[in-house]
């Protein structure tokens, strides 16, 4: 009997240890998983547009402060492409590119080269309108302009022959100088000018009453190409001015050219 009390007793006494134990270990915390931390976020670095000495960049954006594109210089890169009607600018990137699209697309742009990584765009001065055409307006039924005679090469106005309603003039634009013509025509008529001969003579179309150098060109043919055509919208004298660019102009080229000129 003594025995078995002995294990009895031994027997409680693991229990109440174990217990005792248990007692213990859920009065101690769990350790907490250290924090986890945010390493500080460092500013992506805008990289800074690196332009070519070639192009002669000036000003602090165009078209205006803080734009990527600004306006170039006259360099070996440039000078063919500057146009005293006209601003030549420069844009990082392709023709594709965001700057250089809106230029193309929002102020009557045309791009005319690409150097060392950046797009040249010629943009008229005055804004999209001087790249386009008026707009279309109510047909006229005025006949078109018809006269009788030849019209000087050294510029003047152009008239027609009897009954007809186109006609042609040749001339030759020598360095600065410039060839005006003006050619009557009605409201609602159809005005188609096209200019053949030497690659370095372009032509601009003004409206009744304005003037070269002075206002805003319905055509600039130094962006718009060798072809213009347009419904008019107002009647009058419209002036037609043959000149070449500046590159050409200041080594006193040349340059021949034709213009065929149609009212309908």
């Amino acid at each position: 009997m003594m025995r078995v009390r002995t294990l009895l007793g031994l027997g409680a006494g693991v229990a109440a240890a174990a217990v005792l134990a248990g007692c213990g270990d859920r009065g101690k915390s769990e350790p907490k998983a250290p924090a986890e931390t945010t390493a500080p976020t460092t500013p992506t670095a805008v990289a800074e547009v690196v332009w070519p000495p070639s192009l002669a960049p000036f000003g602090d954006g165009y078209p205006n402060s803080g734009n990527p594109c600004k306006r170039v210089g006259e360099t070996a890169a440039t000078s063919n492409f500057l146009d005293d009607s006209a601003d030549l600018v420069g844009c990082p990137g392709s023709a594709t590119g965001v700057a250089a699209k809106g230029l193309v697309e929002g102020r009557g742009g045309h791009v005319v080269a690409e150097v060392d990584g950046f797009t040249l765009v010629s943009v008229p001065r005055g804004g999209p309108a001087a790249a386009g055409t008026p707009p279309p307006a109510t047909p006229s039924q005025a006949a078109p302009v018809a006269a009788a005679a030849a019209t000087p090469a050294s510029g003047g106005r152009i008239r027609f022959r009897p009954g007809a309603t186109s006609g042609a003039v040749s001339g030759t634009v020598v360095g600065d100088d410039s060839v005006t013509y003006v050619v009557g025509a009605q409201t609602g008529q159809t005005l188609n000018v096209i200019k053949t001969g030497s690659s370095n003579a372009y032509f601009n179309v003004f409206a009744p009453g304005d003037k070269p150098g002075r206002d805003e060109a319905l055509f600039i043919g130094s962006t718009s190409g060798d072809d213009f055509e347009a419904r008019l919208d107002e009647s009058g004298d419209y002036t037609i001015q043959v000149y070449q660019m500046r590159a050409s102009a200041r080594r006193g080229v040349k340059a021949p050219f034709t213009l065929t000129v149609e009212i309908d």
